[in-house]
């Protein structure tokens, strides 16, 4: 059986990696899609 601080440590852990995720690609994927969009308008 798994400690509870050791689960609620490792969920922390998930919830911070898929916060970072949508913090950085997100934005990310929404520039450049702009970018793209732009440059093949011109």
């Amino acid at each position: 059986m798994v400690p509870i601080d050791e689960v609620v440590s490792l969920s922390r852990l998930q919830f911070a990696v898929t916060a970072l995720y949508h913090f950085l690609f997100v934005p990310l994927t929404l520039g450049l899609s702009w970018i793209l969009v732009i440059m093949e308008s011109v």
